[in-house]
């Protein structure tokens, strides 16, 4: 059985602390010793200190734990220039993690040598928050195209933009739609890839 709690978020240690890599240590040692925790999840974190150190706490405290790890950040650190503390540190948590959350078989394919421990946890979205929703963006045109992702070139998005060049040559009203992606730092990121492709950034509308 799996219960889900808030418990660190909510925690007053971890409102001081934040995001701070020694503090957040602490936290997490202060919690391990003093709730009735069983199981330790690193949702993030997997290429630093904080979570290889985590880990060890809880291990060393007889925890079950568990990582997730993300396509992502096995491409960044197979990259010839990856860093390679980021890269032992990594290796570190996945052999000694007791479970590797994935999201995607592809995942899962690219860590051949930890299939035994290897969960596939497809992504979902909660139907009653979808149900909430009351303001959906609405597609004003006739041709619509819809992108799903984050906005990162190894996700796509800069071969949805080169198909949007071509295709609004010949489909002048084509719109497109793209659902993913983080707030703050996406329309940035969008907008560039669009100036790359001698695309007008005023055409983006990020309601």
């Amino acid at each position: 059985k799996i219960t889900t709690t808030n418990t660190y978020l909510s925690h007053p240690l971890y409102q001081i602390y934040k995001r701070n890599v020694f503090n957040i240590i602490t936290t997490m040692l202060y919690l391990l010793m003093n709730q009735d925790i069983s199981f330790v999840h690193i949702i993030e974190g997997t290429t630093g200190i904080g979570g290889l150190v985590v880990l060890l706490l809880a291990k060393l405290l007889g925890k079950k734990t568990g990582i997730s790890v993300y396509s992502g950040e096995l491409v960044d650190l197979r990259a010839i220039k990856g860093p390679l503390l980021r890269r032992a540190i990594f290796s570190a948590l996945v052999t000694l993690t007791d479970k590797i959350a994935v999201n995607s078989r592809a995942t899962a394919g690219l860590l051949p040598a930890y299939t035994k421990k290897i969960l596939i946890v497809p992504p979902g979205a909660s139907m009653e928050l979808l149900h909430q929703t009351t303001n959906p963006s609405p597609f004003h045109t006739k041709h619509k195209l819809l992108f799903v992702g984050r906005h990162f070139r190894r996700k796509g998005i800069d071969d949805i933009l080169l198909a949007l060049v071509i295709i609004s040559k010949k489909i002048p009203d084509i719109e497109c739609i793209f659902v993913g992606g983080d707030v703050m730092t996406s329309p940035e990121r969008l907008t560039l890839e669009m100036k790359r492709f001698g695309m007008d950034p005023d055409s983006l509308d990020m309601s």
